[in-house]
């Protein structure tokens, strides 16, 4: 089975030597340590504070996505709850290697997308396909 597959070298190697391992263990551990994230977001939120800036939430939406349609029914309830801006964004699925069966996803969140709706008190019609390129 590994003959399949080419070592790519650098940090995608497979076989990394104990140094590197041991190096890579050190720096992820800083990097996520939960003291680190606390620190970094109070030091963020006294900027924010020193700024007089309000908290804004940047939402990512992709038209023919089951989960995005879900999520933009929240919106509102969520800007309402917090004191928040709410920046949205239209954005194109995942292209290239990201997305290898990009089709499937699509069919596969809408899918998703009506069963959990009526869990969440979300609408999302069963057997609902796609929208066409051109509506996109």
């Amino acid at each position: 089975m590994s003959e399949q597959f080419k070592d790519q070298g650098g940090a995608a190697t497979m076989d990394p030597s104990a140094l590197l391992r041991w190096v890579t263990s050190k720096v992820m551990t800083y990097v996520i340590s939960p003291k680190r994230l606390a620190k970094n977001r109070i030091k963020v939120e006294k900027q924010r504070q020193a700024n007089n800036q309000r908290h804004t939430v940047e939402y990512f939406h992709q038209v023919d996505d089951g989960y995005s349609h879900l999520a933009a029914q929240a919106l509102a309830a969520l800007a309402e709850r917090y004191d928040i801006d709410l920046q949205c964004h239209l954005v194109d699925g995942p292209a290239g290697a990201n997305a290898p069966e990009p089709e499937l996803f699509i069919n596969l969140s809408r899918y998703d997308a009506s069963q959990i709706a009526p869990y969440y008190k979300l609408n999302f019609p069963e057997n609902l396909g796609a929208p066409t390129t051109t509506l996109l």
